[in-house]
């Protein structure tokens, strides 16, 4: 009832602010909005279903009352999944006059999507990207997906992060493509690097609470989700249902369709990895990280996707990293 009938603009209308949850709901259903696409009902019902088998595992209760209402989850590949891009659509993402045009304006326009292509990683994860996690892992550049304290967050009891992780399996290195390094990623790098900032996005905010300063939840991610879909709808012109989340889908799929194991891809992209053998996988066999980067690496160069990225030159972003440019923290 709460997701087919809470106003969308409950969260900062002035009028609800002294109802009660019951009440705004009744108002809700006055209203007599639209319903929630089919999508976001799969969506809430996922994290639903997150939170009871959390507490399943945990054993506060016996059984999920949730696992009768749901679908099996379609993975990131198989018959069922969401489509990846497809070459004539990645042509024309990333047509160099079209996206050179609007990916100008900020740096995480112009290397979130290229990212997102060569990553597989989450809107989120590649929008919350610190400096420091740009670094090269047993020889080889990569990218860290993980968790760091904010410096301005800390304290003497508590080490906070604005980032966040989906589980422990988002935590991961990935090599950087080949093609990224020579479309002048490092070179970005270097630029930021000189603006003190720790955010590789620093235009980005992660939605904090004005009064204060901590993160309400929102995230790194819905910023660049959004510009980029306006840019598939608006400038490009594309139907509704493409997003970001489809690099993960793509890079996915074609990692697969070459051949490359799925445990190894799932390594890539964050996945959690099906132990057929959980006790002896979970305590004895150890990863060799120095070995699955260079898989990786040589997976990744696998990933040859019909498109040229344009050469980022040293200084582009000058305007809007400068000394009196807005940054987030």
């Amino acid at each position: 009832d709460v997701h087919r009938w809470w106003p969308r603009n409950a969260g900062i209308h002035k009028r609800f602010r002294t109802m009660t949850d019951a009440e705004i709901l009744e108002e809700g259903k006055r209203m007599n909005n639209a319903p929630p696409t089919e999508a976001s009902i799969r969506s809430v019902s996922r994290s639903l279903a997150a939170f009871f088998n959390h507490l399943l595992r945990t054993r506060v209760i016996s059984h999920t009352p949730i696992d009768p209402y749901l679908d099996l989850k379609s993975d990131l590949i198989g018959p069922d999944a969401r489509r990846p891009f497809s070459d004539d659509e990645l042509r024309t993402i990333f047509d160099p006059a079209s996206f050179a045009s609007w990916a100008c304006k900020y740096p995480h326009y112009w290397w979130g999507p290229i990212l997102g292509l060569y990553t597989g990683a989450r809107v989120n994860e590649i929008a919350q990207l610190k400096v420091s996690d740009v670094l090269s892992h047993h020889g080889v550049p990569c990218i860290a997906i993980r968790k760091t304290v904010d410096a301005d967050l800390a304290s003497n009891t508590r080490m906070r992060s604005r980032q966040r992780l989906k589980g422990k399996s988002a935590i991961r290195f990935i090599p950087i493509a080949q093609p990224v390094l020579d479309a002048g990623f490092l070179e970005y790098v270097d630029d930021i690097r000189a603006t003190k900032h720790p955010r590789l996005f620093p235009h980005l905010s992660c939605g904090v609470n004005r009064a204060t300063g901590e993160p309400n939840g929102a995230g790194y991610g819905r910023g660049l989700s959004e510009r980029f879909s306006k840019y598939l709808h608006s400038v490009l012109e594309l139907p509704k249902g493409f997003s970001f989340h489809l690099f993960r889908h793509t890079l996915a799929t074609e990692l697969h369709n070459q051949g490359v194991k799925k445990e190894l891809v799932a390594t890539i992209t964050g996945h959690e990895i099906r132990k057929t053998v959980p006790v002896l996988e979970s305590s004895y066999l150890h990863d060799r990280p120095s070995l699955l980067v260079v898989q990786q690496q040589a997976a990744i160069a696998q990933f040859k996707p019909p498109v040229n990225l344009p050469k980022y030159v040293s200084g582009q972003f000058s305007r809007v990293l400068g000394a009196d440019a807005k940054f987030h923290p």
